[in-house]
Parts: C-alpha cells; sequence; structure tokens
C-alpha cells in the first residue's frame, strides 16, 4: 500500500524585523490619537499659557518645581527699515529679542520671574506666544512673516572692549534673519488686518532626547528688561556659560565677532530642545503697534532648603503607549509648524486638553486602553 501523501508543503512566510509590530502599532495609535483632537485641544494642549500644569513625562526622574513665565511687551515698527523678532528657548531669563535692521542692535525681553527668583537648573515643557495688531483699524498696514524653526541658527555678533558694552548683529538683521525668514519653505506671511484677531503660535520639541535634558541656567549680566542687549551676555548665551565675567575676553577684549548655531549649546542660536521663531516685520509707510505676549513653562531645580525648592514636585508619570500619543501631538504641529490659530478656538480646546493632559498619565485609564488596542491591532500587523 503507497504511502499516503501529506499536505502540500506551504512556502515560509516573510518575518517582519524584531519590534517592527511594535513600532507599527505606536505609530498608528500616536497619528490616530491626534487627529482625533481638534485643532484648538491640540494647540491648548502645548499652550503655555493655558496648561499651568506639566504633561507627564517619561525619562524626567526626580523632582522638579514647575515654572510658569510670561513676558508682555508692545513694539512699534519702524517706516525706514524691517523689525526682526526672535522667540528662542533658552535656559535663562531671554524671552525675546527684538533688532532693527539698521543699526542691528537688539532689545531684550525677559521673564522677570526667572531674573528674580533664578533656578539652578532648568528643562522645557511648554511655550507659545501670541500677536496682537493695535493699530487703528484704518491704518493698519503691511504684513508679518513667521518662521518656526528646529535647527541651529547661524549669526555674527559684534561685542564691545567690555562685557558691558552693547553686542550688536555683524552685519545688520536683514542679512541674518530677513534672507533666512524670506527662503524658508516653512514660513507663513499674514497681513496686520489679520493680527487684528489675536494669533497664537505654540512650540513643540525639536529633539525629544534634548527635550527631555535638564540645562545650566545662565543668568543675566544685564537683567533690565526693555534694554539693549550687552556683549558678555550674548557670549554666555551663545557658548552656554555660566559665569557672569570671562577674563579671557571681558574687560579690555579687542572688538571682535562671535558667532553662533556652530555649537551644541541649547543657548541663543545652537541647537533648540524646542522649536524657537523667527517673525520679520516689512517697513511700512504707517507704523504699526503690535502687543506680544511670551509664555513659558518650565521644570526647574532651585537650591537646597531653597523657597523654590520646597515646590518641588514628582512630575506626572506617562507609560510606553501614552509617549506614543504624546509624541504624536508634536508631529501633527510640526506638520505646519509656523501656522497659528485664532486665540478664541484655542481657548475653546481648553476642556478637551486639560482631559487629555490627565489621561496621558500612566496611573490613569489610557494606558490600559491603548496597550489592550495595540495588542488587538498587532494580531494583524
Amino acid at each position: 500500500m503507497a504511502a499516503q501523501k501529506g499536505p502540500a508543503a506551504k512556502p515560509g512566510r516573510a518575518r517582519a524585523p524584531r519590534g517592527a509590530k511594535k513600532r507599527a502599532v505606536a505609530a498608528l495609535v500616536g497619528k490616530k490619537a491626534a487627529e482625533s483632537m481638534t485643532p484648538g485641544e491640540l494647540y491648548a494642549f502645548w499652550s503655555a499659557r493655558i496648561m499651568r500644569v506639566p504633561p507627564p513625562l517619561r525619562t524626567s526622574f526626580g523632582n522638579f518645581t514647575t515654572v510658569n513665565s510670561v513676558s508682555r511687551f508692545t513694539f512699534t515698527t519702524s517706516t525706514v527699515d524691517n523689525t526682526y523678532l526672535w522667540i528662542p528657548w533658552t535656559p535663562s531669563p531671554v524671552s525675546a529679542l527684538v533688532t532693527g535692521a539698521g543699526t542691528g542692535q537688539s532689545t531684550q525681553w525677559l521673564f522677570n520671574t526667572l531674573v528674580s527668583s533664578p533656578p539652578q537648573m532648568v528643562r522645557p515643557l511648554r511655550m507659545s506666544f501670541s500677536i496682537e495688531c493695535t493699530t487703528q483699524n484704518m491704518n493698519a498696514a503691511g504684513s508679518v512673516r513667521v518662521y518656526s524653526y528646529d535647527n541651529s541658527i547661524q549669526t555674527a555678533w559684534t561685542m564691545g572692549v567690555l562685557a558691558a558694552s552693547t553686542a550688536v548683529f555683524a552685519s545688520g538683521g536683514n542679512t541674518l534673519l530677513g534672507n533666512l525668514i524670506s527662503s524658508a519653505p516653512d514660513t507663513e506671511e499674514f497681513t496686520a488686518v489679520d493680527l487684528q484677531r489675536e494669533h497664537e503660535w505654540v512650540s513643540v520639541p525639536s529633539s525629544y532626547p534634548a527635550y527631555n535634558a535638564y540645562y545650566s541656567f545662565l543668568p543675566l549680566l544685564n537683567s533690565a528688561d526693555g534694554t539693549a542687549i550687552q556683549s558678555q551676555d550674548i557670549y554666555n548665551l551663545i557658548l552656554g556659560e555660566t559665569t557672569l565675567t570671562n577674563p579671557t575676553k571681558f574687560p579690555g577684549a579687542a572688538v571682535e565677532n562671535i558667532y553662533g548655531g556652530g555649537n551644541g549649546s541649547a543657548g541663543l542660536g545652537g541647537l533648540p530642545p524646542m522649536r524657537g521663531f523667527l517673525l520679520s516685520f516689512p517697513l511700512t509707510v504707517t507704523a504699526q503697534s503690535y502687543r506680544i505676549c511670551i509664555h513659558r513653562q518650565d521644570g526647574a531645580r532651585f537650591a537646597v532648603n531653597s523657597l523654590g525648592a520646597s515646590f518641588a514636585t514628582s512630575p506626572p508619570k506617562m507609560d510606553a503607549p501614552a509617549e506614543d500619543k504624546f509624541l504624536g501631538f508634536a508631529k501633527a504641529i510640526t506638520q505646519g509648524p509656523s501656522i497659528p490659530q485664532i486665540i478664541d478656538a484655542v481657548n475653546a480646546g481648553v476642556a478637551g486638553a486639560a482631559r487629555i493632559n490627565n489621561m496621558l498619565a500612566s496611573t490613569g485609564m489610557l494606558g490600559k486602553t491603548l496597550l489592550d488596542t495595540a495588542r488587538t491591532v498587532a494580531k494583524y500587523v
């Protein structure tokens, strides 16, 4: 009797690389979560103006004090040259620099809470800002260009012979900032009339490892709000120096240029942990007035037994699936990093953003829900 033949051999299935299922599911969950949010809720989640509690974190160990800072100022554009506004994230009190294209001199605007009570170290949590044109309606003219950047900014500053000397852009704002803003693909342009309704921009992490790092806080030699930034402070901000005087450069050094963007510092011009913003205000026949409001949320570590340290708390934690969703929120913003929302729409998303912030914590039900979803989807990936 002939041997009975068994079933035909099945061709071997190609196997995905190890961990591919988890990565695919994580990307799917994060993307779907971001898509389910309204734009207002998404911006409200990242708005430091609205969200006063820190986002849940996975990699920030130990305690920190949540510091919510705000900087408000109004400036008037020029009728003879362009004006530039630089809003970086730096581990310092600097909230913004306003630069005239002709002189290259920059006026510093500061987070005064970080001046009066400086921490020892800080890590970024959130940052956002809003603009409103306050010029009389019939005189509103011109436009504003906004560029959100996530890389180093190449700059050159001319410093004086003394630490307290005014620092200026070596070749003026038009060359260093104007050309960059005009040629950047992500730049968005808005008319002054558009901005008579207040708009808000939000920043998101530009590098997740850098976002989760702590940075030595850089105090300023000149801590006066609304004054010209000084040479020593530019030097410290670019190189990440924490000392207020450096005898190898000041005082008595010859006038020289210092270049930003060529090192790994998170200071002015270096690789930013969070996206920064460059704004261009082209000259108009009629001067325009703009009200700027910048909010920043930091995790700060103060000296032991200081008042700031007494408010330290352990940040809320999130698990891996919640982190995927968190990263999906950041990625959704980076699809149009220079695009704002009308502030009324952001305000309308407050309740949803607060609910989502709470749900991200790993102690809540969201972690279990996402994990169950991931396991179900993984069966079919």
